[in-house]
């Protein structure tokens, strides 16, 4: 044996041992020993994240399981992305499929560092009541704690992760990364980690205190010839029909809505023991007002049919402008409803959202 073979012997012996050594203490040092899983692994980042998604809950058979940050759903649009994935989960539940829905609530910890001072911001509302509405198991997390996945798992084997949450911001604007993975054991762990996820079994009682909500802009809220107004010359009737025909309006570009007056006197609580002349009589003097006064609106009532309300400059009253800081226009609600006595306050917060 020439020492040019006998050196690539001892080289090849050496690197044995190193190898055989390593291997050997590798299991021994690996947190994750144990933990890998057999599995297709496909990316659906960006744009391919929306119809992997839709596609797979229209092909679930047994079960869908889903964690999601924020589902965010627009009041005026219903083909929106978020809307259409619902409407996946609901067409899932009514053709037999087990489906269960978990929400957090978003709790800011960094700005209230003590747990009296937690203030807990309930979203994805919307989506809450109607996959409530269309029979779906849906729950919000309790508030000491980020929900912060983005996770989907269908019949125990598919599982969808990664940035996304199912917004609009999400879907068009923003740079997410995720994938789809097909391994029955990931999606059996997953499954298992969301029953450690705790329930907020009383949340529906905030939602009667919330009432459904309506975007009011700043400009409204604090141009003192509008809210301010109202509330100094105590026209909290003035601003519960004008909040309620915000709630009504269906974003059309005219601006345009129709008042029945029956179901209006209804909603206000003068249509038992009043006639009709009487509650119409009502209802056009707070129109009148809201048109003349604080130039809200302009309507029009032919005698013995409903009224056209068209409102002015409805831009302000939904809200698309100015309504970057959802907090303020919060904070700016309360300080005014303080001021009024405890039944305008229980009649306003409903419309308002507050």
């Amino acid at each position: 044996m020439t020492e040019k073979v006998k050196k690539y012997l001892r080289i090849f012996i050496i690197a044995l041992a190193i190898f055989g050594v390593t291997a050997r203490a590798y299991p021994a040092t690996n947190a994750l020993a144990g933990k890998c899983y057999k599995a297709e692994v496909i990316d659906i980042s960006g744009t391919k994240y929306y119809p992997a998604v839709k596609e797979a809950l229209a092909k679930a058979k047994k079960s869908i399981s889903l964690a999601m940050f924020i589902i965010e759903l627009s009041r005026y649009k219903e083909d929106l992305k978020a809307d259409q994935l619902i409407d996946g989960l609901i067409e899932a539940k009514q053709r037999g499929v087990d489906v269960e829905v978990i929400l957090d609530q978003n709790v800011d910890f960094v700005q209230r560092r003590h747990t009296s001072d937690w203030e807990a911001k309930i979203r994805s509302v919307r989506a809450y009541k109607r996959l409530k509405d269309g029979g779906i198991k849906v729950y919000y997390d309790e508030p000491v704690r980020y929900t912060h996945a983005k996770t989907i798992v269908i019949d125990k084997r598919i599982v969808i992760l990664g940035s996304t949450n199912w917004t609009e911001s999400a879907f068009n604007k923003n740079v997410e990364t995720n994938v789809l993975i097909n391994s029955k054991g990931l999606a059996g762990d997953i499954l298992s980690y969301f029953r450690t996820i705790k329930i907020d079994t009383e949340i529906e009682k905030y939602f009667d205190f919330v009432g459904p909500s309506t975007p009011i802009s700043w400009e409204f809220m604090e141009n003192p010839k509008l809210a301010p107004l109202m509330v100094r010359a105590k026209d909290e009737r003035a601003f519960d029909i004008y909040l309620h025909l915000l709630k009504n309006f269906d974003g059309n570009p005219e601006g345009k809505l129709t008042l029945f007056y029956d179901a209006f006197a209804k909603y206000l609580g003068i249509y038992e023991g009043w006639t009709n002349i009487a509650y119409r009589r009502q209802i056009t003097k707070v129109l009148k007002k809201l048109e003349q006064k604080y130039k809200l609106i302009k309507f029009e009532s032919p005698y013995g049919k409903e009224a056209t309300i068209t409102l002015l400059d409805y831009e302000i009253g939904l809200a698309r402008k100015n309504i970057d800081n959802p907090k303020r226009t919060y904070n700016y609600v309360v300080g005014i409803i303080e001021g009024m006595n405890s039944n305008n306050y229980s009649e306003l917060q409903t419309d308002a959202g507050v």
